[in-house]
């Protein structure tokens, strides 16, 4: 759980920091900020299957493989919302898995 504990934590920086930004730049809205939300919210992926891996005690990849099915009810969760265009409810859906697994299968590989 640490390391959706990460992914909560850095999630929630990234939103103060987009509001921050929208606040002082306001013709930065739209498909800029999405798209800068979605790399630094991929970062955050990436850094919380790391994480996950790095603090599974036992089997790491079935963990890490765990927090991708969390991130993926998450995503379902909010994709029905409607806030969100399509192409970024879909590149969401196809980006967040291998990002996660990618931190978790670094840290194997460093291990």
């Amino acid at each position: 759980l640490k390391g959706l504990g990460v992914n909560i934590l850095l999630s929630f920086l990234l939103g103060v920091f987009l509001k921050l930004v929208a606040g002082a730049l306001p013709g930065i809205v739209g498909t800029v900020s999405l798209l800068i939300s979605m790399v630094i919210g991929l970062f955050c992926c990436f850094m919380s299957g790391y994480v996950t891996a790095w603090s599974a005690k036992q089997e790491p990849v079935f963990n890490v493989l765990a927090l991708c099915a969390v991130l993926v009810v998450c995503g379902v969760a909010l994709a029905f919302t409607g806030k969100f265009p399509l192409w970024y409810t879909i590149a969401s859906f196809v980006l967040v898995v291998p990002f996660t697994y990618a931190g978790g299968y670094v840290f194997l590989r460093r291990g």
